[in-house]
């Protein structure tokens, strides 16, 4: 979608990957980059997400008439990513309508945890705040240690934000290892309506069911390891979960994967994180490519102060 086909690096897939996740969608080609940020040192390790980390195997579940949304729930097979292509969600056009000053479409930026997108996206947001705004995402888990009500996620329980999900309020919702993730509407208009390039970093689930609001018209970048050993390193590398949590990630990590070697052209590009550096520079002139209206105006930080 606007983008052409350029050559990289091959990749190797994971041998020992999930099956894929098949749905039933066309498969339109499209023109899709791949760019390869080649590493000079060994990789960096990612760090955690800011945002909406969920899964092609967590539900997103919408009604197709009725006034109530089912709530979410885990699936281990490929029917649920096959309703959620199918369904006629009724949440196509609730309330999202672009104006001349919201010109630019939503940016998502998706892939298996650890895979170092929040890192990327939170330096993102530091050297260009006038620029860009992450949508945040809703979840009823518990804050981490340093998160932030409203900056990290909107932290609510699972009574408040499935009659939320209910009224029709939130573009798309999943529930992953037992906790509610969701991106709700008023998120996603607060940041285009000022005016800034909203960002939206959600998992491949989400990806379909903002895909088909079709006011929104998002454009997609989905960040992949080298290989698989790669990402399964630095998920343990992290040492902030016990090790049947870390499994749970590793066993997602592999069916995102999966689908996304199957369903490549859903994306407009997808970024190789080898080196930290070099992808966040590869991140920036994709972002050139793909919205070259948009003014990427680069706030300097200020010399840390000096005492006598």
């Amino acid at each position: 979608m606007g983008c052409s086909q350029s050559a990289a690096k091959p990749v190797q897939r994971p041998a020992d990957a999930a099956l894929p996740v098949k749905t039933d969608m066309a498969q339109q080609p499209q023109n899709n980059t791949t760019v390869q940020a080649e590493a000079s040192a060994p990789s960096a390790a990612a760090g955690a997400p800011a945002s909406s980390p969920t899964n092609p195997s967590a539900a997103v579940a919408s009604s197709a008439a009725a006034a109530t949304v089912p709530a979410s729930g885990p699936t281990t097979d490929a029917a649920h990513a096959k309703a959620t292509l199918t369904a006629n969600t009724s949440l196509a056009t609730a309330g999202i309508n672009l104006t001349e000053a919201e010109q630019h479409r939503p940016l998502i930026v998706c892939g298996p945890s650890g895979v170092g997108k929040g890192t990327l996206l939170t330096r993102l947001l530091s050297e260009y705040p006038n620029s860009f705004a992450l949508s945040v995402s809703h979840t009823t888990r518990a804050p981490r240690q340093g998160e932030v009500n409203g900056v990290s996620y909107h932290f609510t329980d699972v009574d408040t934000m499935l009659a939320q999900v209910a009224d029709g309020k939130f573009i798309e919702h999943a529930n992953v290892h037992g906790n509610y993730y969701g991106t709700s509407i008023a998120s996603v208009t607060t940041v285009m309506q000022s005016g800034r390039l909203c960002l939206l970093e959600i998992d491949i689930q989400g990806v379909l069911a903002v895909r088909k609001v079709e006011s929104l018209k998002p454009r997609c970048i989905f960040v992949r390891p080298p290989t698989f050993a790669d990402l399964a390193q630095r998920l343990e590398a992290r040492g902030s979960e016990n090790a049947a949590t870390t499994q749970k990630r590793l066993d997602t990590a592999r069916e995102e994967m999966d689908f996304f070697y199957t369903h490549r052209h859903i994306f407009d590009a997808d970024l190789i994180n080898e080196d930290l550096e070099a992808s966040y520079q590869q991140l920036i002139a994709l972002i050139r490519k793909m919205y070259p209206t948009l003014k990427l105006e680069k706030v300097e930080k200020a010399p840390a102060a000096t005492t006598a």
